[in-house]
């Protein structure tokens, strides 16, 4: 049950709605943001309580669906309320079943949006969305268009240029918002609408949801006997579903509307996890889409069109051997050898462009990583050597020279190079990031054997996101935008070696053999050794917070060693799991969800459940 009040702190756990073209976000019974198609879009509109009114809602989601059904009190009223997206239709639609006082909601359109009273449409209302609005960074290329329309017992009346107050009264009513980017399919869809009823539409959208989890749950791979691990099973399910693009790319969370490479491998794991194979070769099928058309992988890219790429630092080292590392996942998963031949120009080159980044066998870091965004890890040391960059090419290339040995695409000679490759990054790896029982982030060392450019594009040091863009090195070694270039000193403090839990506890999470289970006893009893009363771990030693996925690379690497405190471990990942039963971005000090962070994330969710599965995996049967 997710309880939602007025007046009362709730923990901000978003109900993800989606159907590859439109999305949906709600917290209780707010719709927070509702846009699209496509998935990469501004927001439109939201839904929320008028001023002043006092509700209760007690939520649930129907198991194996994004149907939720709220049990809504009121002053004076009470309201069932049913919610869902059509699976085959950018159509959102809410059922309300009221009685005794009247509900007030407050819609209010993007504040550029024209808002026009339908002459041809009874009680529906059109916004009309101009180009150019941001999404994050960039201006959005597309028109959008958003019909609104009540039926029953509800009223729609015009509040200001940009809102309107939807009335629900006693009796049944439907509220239904079809979205567009090309008016004539928005048009149609909104005539038909008239003529459908939502019930029948309800039955549909819950026949389609429990065919998918029945296919889905015949394929997992680990079914654990705990209650509570298949409730996450089918919570992370749903969300990675209604995040995914009708292209195949999944959204990084509510604020990110695109696919970023790295949490796409993280959100794969998860995939392969809840036997959602089809799912995971169509996020492959969306990297190779991008790399056909453009040549190149981003950090991040656009969902449904192809019109936005999203530059970061570096972005040729790390994400392009997470590609690699995830089509490896999925052939373990699916012995699909015939698609993952077909990625063969993608994987080589994933395989062959960071090489030209690597200095004294290690790579830099990619700007995009979270410990990096969330201010663990400073920004002036992405030139530093990277634990996390050099060993994710490490595996990537252990795996790719042998399988592509093994399908005849690389001769013996090509294979025998990428092998002396990983000899020697994983000597590089031993020598610069290892020691004893830490793995240091970062190799300072690495910054004198090369000779950093002057223009990268990325955050700024001075003023961060708000000038992201081409940026220049200061004398300082700072990268900044042209405003703080011309007009601020920006110092880099010394960095020296820093310790990051996120990445001491990567070797299990990417398979790696690098270091064996005497090596890694330690270095996980060190992690350990951190934790506070109440079992809380940071990020970086001495910081307060740390990054969503830790508690799932610690479950991770314990469970490979069977270690005594692996079933602890374990407990404290799933209590991190928030009202809707999904991991978020950021933690504090307490464990709990960071304000304002992102919720509903793909990336720390699928892991979280990769680890899961290899927890229930390794428990031996009664």
């Amino acid at each position: 049950m997710r309880v939602w009040q007025t007046g009362v702190p709730d923990d901000g756990g978003i109900h993800t709605f989606g159907n590859g073209a439109m999305f949906a976000f709600s917290c209780g019974p707010e719709v927070t943001a509702l846009a699209g198609p496509p998935f990469s879009s501004p927001d439109s509109l939201s839904i929320r309580l008028q001023e002043g009114i006092q509700l209760c809602d007690e939520a649930q989601r129907e198991p194996g669906t994004a149907i939720w059904q709220h049990s809504l009190a009121y002053d004076g009223g009470r309201a069932a309320m049913t919610e869902f997206i059509q699976p085959d239709q950018s159509i959102y639609t809410r059922i309300f079943q009221a009685e005794g006082s009247e509900l007030a909601w407050l819609i209010t359109f993007n504040a550029a949006s024209q808002v026009v009273a339908c002459s041809d449409l009874p009680d529906t209302y059109l916004g009309v969305l101009r180009p150019g609005q941001r999404i994050m960074f960039y201006g959005d290329p597309l028109w959008h268009y958003h019909w609104v329309a009540v039926r029953g017992a509800a009223a729609l009346e015009p509040i200001d240029a940009h809102s309107l107050c939807l009335v629900v009264k006693p009796g049944y009513s439907v509220l239904q918002v079809i979205g567009a980017w090309r008016l004539g399919e928005g048009k149609l869809v909104a005539e038909a609408l008239a003529g459908r009823n939502a019930g029948d539409l309800l039955s549909q959208t819950r026949r389609w949801w429990e065919a998918f989890s029945a296919e889905r749950q015949a394929r997992i791979p680990v079914i654990p006997p705990d209650a509570e691990a298949q409730q996450a099973m089918d919570d992370a399910a749903i969300l990675l579903k209604t995040s995914q693009s009708a292209d195949g790319g999944l959204i990084a969370g509510p604020p990110f509307r695109y696919a970023y490479l790295r949490d796409g491998y993280g959100a794969s794991r998860g995939l392969v996890a809840l036997g959602m194979l089809d799912e995971a070769r169509r996020a492959l099928a969306y990297r190779y889409h991008k790399f056909e058309r453009y040549g190149t992988l981003q950090t991040a890219e656009s969902l449904g069109h192809d019109l936005i790429r999203h530059v970061h630092e570096n972005d040729e080292v790390e994400t392009t051997s997470y590609f690699i590392l995830q089509a490896r996942d999925y052939l373990a998963a699916s012995g699909d050898r015939t698609y993952v031949r077909t990625l063969w120009p993608l994987l080589q080159h994933c395989w062959v462009t960071p090489l030209r980044h690597l200095a004294g066998g290690m790579l830099p870091f990619n700007g995009d990583e979270t410990y990096v965004a969330g201010g663990f890890y400073p920004r002036h040391g992405l030139n530093h050597g990277s634990a996390d960059s050099t060993l994710a090419l490490i595996e990537a290339g252990r795996w790719l020279a042998g399988w592509a040995l093994e399908e005849g695409l690389w001769s013996d000679e090509h294979a025998s190079a990428a092998r002396e490759v990983v000899l020697q990054a994983e000597a590089a790896y031993r020598q610069h990031f290892v020691k004893g029982a830490r793995i240091w982030a970062n190799a300072p060392e690495r910054e004198a054997l090369t000779n950093p450019p002057r223009f990268r594009h990325g955050v700024c040091g001075g003023c961060y996101t708000e000038n992201f863009g081409w940026l220049e090195r200061s004398a300082s070694g700072q990268y900044l935008c042209p405003i703080c270039y011309n007009t601020r000193e920006v110092a880099s403090p010394p960095l020296n070696k820093l310790e990051v839990n996120s990445v001491s506890l990567l070797p299990v999470y990417l398979g790696s053999p690098v270091l064996d289970r005497a090596a890694l006893r330690p270095i996980a009893d060190h992690i350990l050794a951190q934790a506070a009363q109440d079992g809380t771990i940071p990020s970086v030693p001495g910081i307060e917070g740390f990054v969503g996925y830790d508690p799932a690379l610690l479950s991770l690497t314990l469970t490979h060693l069977a270690h005594p405190q692996s079933q602890a471990a374990y407990q404290r990942m799933m209590a991190q799991r928030d009202s809707i039963g999904v991991w978020v971005e950021y933690y504090q000090r307490d464990g709990q969800p960071k304000p304002y962070c992102c919720r509903a994330r793909t990336w720390e969710t699928g892991v979280s459940i990769a680890a899961l599965s290899a927890y229930w995996g390794a428990q031996k049967p009664a």
